[in-house]
Formats: C-alpha cells, sequence, structure tokens
C-alpha cells in the first residue's frame, strides 16, 4: 500500500496533489512503525528487536522484502513541502502567541536588534547548503577521504626503483627460461620423430602428415562447434523459464527499458520542480494581489468590529476598559452576566428534567421487576491509534478537494489559483490582524489617559519576576556563549569536523539478503547473527526516519522512547562507516565527526573537550538533522583494564577526555524534539567499556560478516559492477565457500584489485579464474573465530541477551556446577 502511494506521489506534478498525499504518506510510514511495535511486544525471544517471519512469509507466499520498509524517496525531495505544508494549513493562533505578539517590551526589541546584527540561523536546506558552500568556498575546503589500501607499502623513491629493477630482472630471467625450454623441447621433438623413422614406426611422406592434421584439426574445430551449439541451447533454455537474464547487445542496452525509465523519472522530476516553483510564485504573487485589493476593506471591518467590541466590554463590566487587544480572542469564554428572568427560567427547566427523569426510573422498575442485568454497549477495540485516524482524515479531505475539480483546463496543470486564494485568505487576516490590533492597543492607551487611570503607576505585579527565571546554560555551552553559530560552524569546518560529501551514500549501498530460517534458530539456545537486511531495516526505522521527519520522529520517541544513539559493532569493512554517512545523506543532515583520528590534536588549551563538546552540540542543535560521528567509539568509553594499561598513552587520553562532557550534554542539552543522532563505531569491542555502551547508547546494532549466501551474492555483484563478466562454468558458488570470515569491504577491495583496466579488455581472450582472486584476498581484512565470538558476546552482554539466556536456563531447572557439587557431597 505504502509503496504504490509513494509511486502515484512520485508520479504526480501537480504540487497541490503532493502536498496533499504527503502527509498521507507520514502517517503511513508511522503506522507500520505502530505494526513493527507490536510485533516486537509479541515476539518468540522477549525484548529482542529481531522479528523473524519467514514462517509467515512462507505461508503467504510472500517475497521477505515486503517486510522491509524503504527509504522514502520524499526524503530526498528538493522541494521542502514541510513549509508549505504549515504555510497552507495554517491554524488559527492561539490565545497566548496571540498576546505575547500585543505585548512586546523593550528587552524584546533590544534581542531583536542583537539577533539582526548576527546571521539567522537558516531553516531550510537550501539556506543551509547556501551556507556550507559558502564557508567551504571561503576556506577553500577540499574534501580528503581516507582510503585504506591493503595493497600499497609505504615506500621511498630509493626503494621503489629497486623494487622494479629487481621484478625487471625476474621477468627477463623468466622469459630467457621459457625459450631455453622451448628449444630444448624442438630438440627432443625432432629426435623422436627422428628415432620413429629410423625404426620403421612411422612414415616421413607429407601426405600422411597433413592427412593427420587436418583430421586433428576437424575434430577440434568440431568439437568447439558443437559445445557453443549447446551452450547456447542451454542459455536459450535458461532465459525461457526465466532463470537467467537475456544478453543483450550495444543497441538493445542503450533502447533498454531501465534506461527509458530513468529518462523518464528525471525528465518528471525536472516538471515537478518547475511546477512547485510556478506555485511558490503564485502564492506570493496572489497573495499581493488579494491584500492590495481587499487590505482597506478588511482594516476597517476589524477596526470597526474591535471598537463596537470595547463599547461593549465597557457597557457588560461597567465602564470598566479591557487590559489588552488580546482579550477580543477570549470573547467567547468569557460568559455575560445573566439577568433575574433567565436565572429563573434554567431553575425551571432544570424542575422540569429531574420530574422526567424520576417518571422513566419508575416505569423502567416496574418492567424489569428484580431482574439486575443490564445491558452493555460492546465497542469494538480494534488498533485504532491516533495514526490510523489521522489516515483516515486525510484521505476523506484529499477525496473531499480532489475528486470533483474540473482537471481539462490547462491553468489546473500547474496550479489552482481558487484554492491558493483560500488558502492565502487567513494569512492575509492574521498580518491585517496584528497590525489592527496596534491601533487598539493605543486606542485603549488614550481611552485610559482620557480617564485618568495611567498604567505606567500600576506596580503591584511584582511576582511576575519568577518567569525571568531563565534555564542554566550548561556551563560547557557558557564558554561559547558568545559567538554565533556561523562562527562555530566556520570552525569546525576548518578543523574538519564538520564534512559535507562530494557524493551522495545510499542505503540501498548496503547489499544483503534476509535470513531464511530466523524463526527456527529463535527456538535454539543461542541467538541468531543480525542479517544484513535486518540491519537495514533497523538504520532506517530508527535513524533515517527520525531525522527526515518530525511526524515521525515524535511517534518513535513515543513508542521507542527516546533514541539519541546508536553503537554500530562489527569487524573492519561490515559497513559501518557508510550507514552512518548514508544516514546523513538521505535526510540532507549535517555530519560532524568527532572521531579520536580528528580531535587528537585540537582544542588542547584548559577546559578544550569541554568546548569542543559544546560547539558540537550546539551547532547540531541548532542547524538539526545532524548525525554526530564518533568512530572508534572503544577509545571515548575504554575499559577499565585496557585504560589502566594505556594510563599514559596521549591517543587514549585524548579521546576518552569528552566521554563526560558528551554525557552529560546528551542527557541536559538535547532535549527528545531534537532530531540530534549521535553514531558510534567500533571494531575491537574487547578496548570498550560493557556499562558505558550501556548506558551512553540507546541501539546496539551488530554488524557481523555475511554469511555464505550473501558471500556469493556479493561476488557476482561486485564482479559486474567493476566491469567483469563470468562464464556460467565460473565457481562463484565455491568462491563464496571459501571467503568465510571475509567481510562487504575485503570482497569488493579485491574485486577492484583484480578487475583492472587491462584484465577488463583481456577478458574476451582470457575468462577469469578462481585463483585470480585467491592472492588480493590474502592482503585484505577477514575475521577470525575469536573476533566472531567477541563480537556476539558483547552484543549479548550490551542488549541483555546473555541474562535472559541465564534466566531461561534457571527457569528450566539446569543444573549449574554449584548444584552438581551439592550432590556429590550430599552422595
Amino acid at each position: 500500500m505504502y509503496r504504490k502511494l509513494e509511486a502515484c506521489y512520485d508520479q504526480m506534478i501537480h504540487p497541490q496533489k503532493r502536498l496533499d498525499i504527503r502527509p498521507a504518506l507520514e502517517l503511513l510510514v508511522i503506522r507500520i512503525l505502530e505494526i513493527k511495535e507490536k510485533l516486537i511486544e509479541h515476539n518468540r525471544r522477549p525484548h529482542s528487536t529481531l522479528v523473524h517471519l519467514d514462517d509467515v512469509l512462507m505461508d503467504l507466499k510472500l517475497d521477505p522484502r515486503v517486510l522491509e520498509i524503504p527509504v522514502p524517496r520524499w526524503l530526498r525531495d528538493n522541494m521542502e513541502p514541510d513549509e508549505h505544508l504549515k504555510l497552507l494549513n495554517l491554524e488559527e493562533k492561539s490565545e497566548e502567541t496571540k498576546e505575547k505578539k500585543t505585548k512586546k517590551t523593550a528587552t524584546d526589541s533590544k534581542k531583536a536588534t542583537k539577533a539582526a546584527e548576527e546571521p539567522k540561523v537558516p531553516q531550510t536546506l537550501a539556506e543551509k547548503n547556501a551556507w556550507y558552500d559558502k564557508i567551504i568556498e571561503e576556506n577553500k575546503i577540499q574534501e580528503e577521504e581516507e582510503v585504506t589500501e591493503p595493497f600499497a607499502y609505504e615506500m621511498d623513491i630509493v626503494m621503489a626503483i629497486r623494487l622494479i629493477q629487481k621484478n625487471e630482472r625476474g621477468r627477463q630471467w623468466r622469459r630467457r627460461l621459457l625459450q631455453i625450454i622451448s628449444i630444448r623441447r624442438r630438440a627432443l621433438k625432432d629426435a623422436e620423430t627422428k628415432r620413429r623413422i629410423r625404426e620403421g614406426l612411422e612414415t616421413s611422406s607429407v601426405t600422411e602428415k597433413d592427412n593427420k592434421a587436418t583430421l586433428l584439426i576437424q575434430k577440434r574445430l568440431k568439437g568447439l562447434i558443437a559445445r557453443a551449439k549447446i551452450e547456447k541451447m542451454r542459455q536459450e533454455e535458461l532465459q525461457f523459464l526465466g532463470m537467467m537474464e537475456k544478453t543483450m547487445t550495444k543497441e538493445e542496452k542503450l533502447n533498454a527499458t531501465p534506461l527509458k525509465i530513468k529518462a523518464i523519472e528525471d525528465k518528471r522530476k525536472k516538471e515537478q520542480e518547475d511546477a512547485y516553483a510556478d506555485f511558490k510564485n503564485a502564492i506570493t504573487r496572489i497573495k499581493d494581489a488579494k491584500k492590495l485589493n481587499e487590505e482597506f476593506d478588511i482594516r476597517d471591518k476589524m477596526y470597526d468590529e474591535r471598537m463596537m467590541w470595547i463599547i461593549d466590554y465597557r457597557r457588560d463590566h461597567g465602564g470598566k476598559l479591557p487590559k489588552s487587544a488580546a482579550e477580543f480572542y477570549k470573547r467567547a469564554d468569557v460568559a455575560k452576566p445573566k439577568t433575574e428572568e433567565e436565572l429563573a427560567a434554567e431553575e425551571a427547566a432544570k424542575k422540569a428534567k429531574k420530574g422526567k427523569k424520576d417518571t422513566k426510573a419508575k416505569k423502567t422498575t416496574k418492567k424489569k421487576g428484580d431482574k439486575k442485568e443490564v445491558k452493555k454497549e460492546y465497542l469494538w477495540t480494534g488498533p485504532t491509534t491516533d495514526a490510523v485516524i489521522q489516515l483516515q482524515n486525510a484521505t476523506d479531505k484529499y477525496s473531499q478537494v480532489w475528486e470533483k475539480k474540473d482537471e481539462t483546463s490547462e491553468d489546473f496543470t500547474k496550479y489552482d489559483k481558487e484554492m491558493i486564494k483560500e488558502q492565502v485568505t487567513p494569512l492575509i487576516d492574521h498580518e491585517i490582524e496584528l497590525e489592527v490590533d496596534k491601533l487598539i492597543e493605543a486606542e485603549l492607551a488614550n481611552l485610559e489617559l482620557q480617564e485618568g487611570k495611567k498604567k505606567k503607576k500600576k506596580k503591584p505585579k511584582k511576582k511576575k519576576k519568577k518567569k525571568a527565571k531563565a534555564k542554566k546554560l550548561p556551563a560547557a555551552l557558557k564558554l561559547i556563549s558568545k559567538k554565533s553559530t556561523y562562527e562555530l560552524l566556520n570552525e569546525l569546518f576548518v578543523l574538519g569536523v564538520a564534512k559535507k560529501f562530494s557524493k551522495p551514500f545510499r542505503v540501498s549501498e548496503f547489499l544483503g539478503d534476509y535470513n531464511y530460517i530466523g524463526s527456527i534458530e529463535d527456538m535454539s539456545k543461542h541467538v541468531n547473527d543480525t542479517s544484513l537486511a535486518q540491519i537495514r531495516s533497523m538504520v532506517t526505522e530508527w535513524g533515517i526516519l527520525p531525522l527526515g521527519s518530525k511526524s515521525i520522529h515524535e511517534t518513535i520517541t513515543r513508542n521507542y522512547g527516546s533514541i539519541k544513539s546508536m553503537l554500530f559493532m562489527g569487524p573492519q569493512g561490515s559497513g559501518k562507516t557508510m550507514m552512518a554517512k548514508a544516514m546523513a545523506s538521505e535526510t540532507y543532515s549535517l555530519f560532524l565527526d568527532v572521531s579520536p583520528a580528528i580531535i587528537e590534536n585540537i582544542y588542547t588549551e584548559k577546559k578544550g573537550e569541554d568546548k569542543l563538546v559544546a560547539t558540537v552540540m550546539r551547532v547540531a542543535k541548532e542547524l538539526q538533522p545532524a548525525v554526530i560521528y564518533i568512530d572508534e567509539c572503544e577509545m571515548v568509553f575504554p575499559a577499565k583494564k585496557k585504560a589502566k594499561k594505556k594510563k599514559g598513552a596521549k591517543k587514549g587520553k585524548g579521546a576518552s577526555r569528552i566521554k563526560s562532557q558528551l554525557s552529560k550534554l546528551k542527557k541536559s542539552y538535547l532535549k527528545k524534539e531534537d532530531r540530534v543522532l549521535i553514531v558510534g563505531c567500533t571494531n575491537t569491542v574487547d578496548e570498550m567499556s560493557v556499562t558505558d555502551a550501556q548506558k551512553f547508547f540507546d541501539v546496539h546494532i551488530n554488524f557481523p560478516y555475511p554469511d555464505s549466501l550473501n558471500r556469493k551474492k556479493l561476488w557476482g555483484t561486485f564482479i559486474v559492477e567493476n566491469g567483469g563478466a563470468m562464464r556460467l562454468s565460473f565457481p562463484i558458488s565455491t568462491l563464496g565457500h571459501i571467503t568465510e570470515g571475509y567481510t562487504t569491504g575485503s570482497i569488493k577491495l579485491a574485486c577492484e584489485k583484480v578487475l583492472t583496466e587491462q584484465r577488463i579488455v583481456a577478458l574476451k581472450n582470457r575468462p577469469l579464474l578462481l585463483s585470480e582472486f585467491i592472492g588480493p584476498l590474502s592482503a585484505t581484512y577477514t575475521t577470525s573465530a575469536g573476533e566472531y565470538q567477541a563480537f556476539k558476546t558483547f552484543y549479548d552482554k550490551v542488549t541483555g541477551e546473555f541474562k535472559r539466556r541465564e534466566a531461561e536456563a534457571k527457569a528450566k531447572g539446569q543444573a549449574t556446577d554449584d548444584k552438581k557439587k551439592k550432590a556429590k557431597k550430599g552422595k
């Protein structure tokens, strides 16, 4: 349902329709998350977020991909509909906000002048990108991405020359050796033919030799042709059965359906952006024109209405004046004093109602007699939540607005003018209301002066000083209170903490399939590994969706609690850093890197760590959504034993200095409504504190190395991506089997090393062999059995799975070592 609605949203060009569909999309995602929360509650393994429904999917004959929430494409939409949704669906301002606007003090004006001097904090995506680009251009910052190349060695020029000379001499020696061997073989062959002719075993006639040679060539050619024919028939059969993709020519590739679809999508995207730009311009144009034509009439009407209210107020309150113009909006709440006749009529009506109730009660008792049974109303108590009700309201609103619209006119394809006029009217009224309220305030002040009651003499309300008690800022934030957000952001970009990626990272790049026997493993004693598809889902649900949408963030906070931090643990090359960057790229979040390698030599002055953390937190909060990334977080949260051993180490000390301040500001400064996420990554869990990982991080995700099935798919994907081609006889299953323990990054590096430009050109004459990948694989990282067990144990302890298994074992009555000893003593 969600995928269909999202496809509908993507294909629409009309901006007003898209704005009405967008809330339904968000509500659908919220409803899916609510269902997921219920599944976690009723999970076979209590308190586990890994829900396996493979047995249900098998019964329903569904693809497991239907369970995965895709990253919404509207999060990457540059049209920023949130701002205009508020603009067009403007609700009536509350009385408190109007009261605050009508009562502006001198202190507010001073603050306004200070704020005018400082640059405004950007709110929209375009304004934020303008800030980032401006800072990058001014400081000439270039993205320096760290590339770990396992096949490269550090050496100087002399060593490089010696290595080249050594390899060249070896190459020349091997070539000479091959020439000597070929000469020797030819000499032996000539001697053998002479011997056979001498002994009469072979004739020296040329015709017989030619006949034998032609027969041999014919056999070989016929065999090649037959094998090629059979191979072609086999491929055609596999293609007919749908077990193999059809090979396409260059012309077919250019005219392929996916490429056409991509071109159509790009064209439609451009049309949507143009239509949205026209729509925004139409809003301002129609609003200005309507205000110009109707402003004076509306102002006069409002002014007369408020002046009549003042007259009525004085008449009803004994000549008293209202305190402020804000009381005009409370006039419906204030009840007028009732006359004696009205009070007498009310009392008579109450007596009449009581008499009717008594008569009804007597009738019911006579009919029912001594029966005490009362009919109960049974209401359906299904899973109806606020999201379901709001979704129903959104669909009803869409159908009411758009079903009866005439879409045949040319102007309608761009936008509906009449709708804009209706939606802009409240905005114009609100702007004029503020101006009229100021005039009414002046009129009230003049009337009070005429009556001799000056407001300045009233000084009884000194108790209101309690409102001036502002929340105390943390001590660390006071260090940077004098600096503007732009200055702090500029500083972070220069130091390399704030980053803007040159290429976007996508969650879809994290390849991996589902665990198809997860429900069976749930019944076992040991915890199964998180599948790669489940990792993708968890990062989307708990990271990307809350960062990208405010309404979804509120739902996640309500159902799962406030998720402010996530810990990614797993071996090197398992995709932890890529997923952290994907969360920032998918949601256009600010990426702040406070990894130990970056903060090692910055802010080294006194209280420098407090200043660093406060700067990062303030920038992240004011320019949210934001992702604060901590790589090698075992240095920030070291285990006690490791910390004692590395007491004199500067690197560990410099990294752990931000631990206390980071924890304080996470609790006190970041609120539930803030879309700021702290992501920590570690590949050495032995050096990290379990207690700190439990207390600081709200969500823990284990990134294991891929299983055999996923490794097979990864090899095939990366070989094709790097320009390679595999024959049907290529043993890709064997390659997936022998790479047990190798991570996705290691497999990708091996493919990039083997499939160079020269090797791709030579694929036609020399196809790929399994042996070519063995050498590059030996230089990449692999996970040992001990490391795998360490990750699993740490994950069990952090998530509480270890304690749960112990409790289950005790409940089942399994004997411990102490019980066995007692039993032996009894004997």
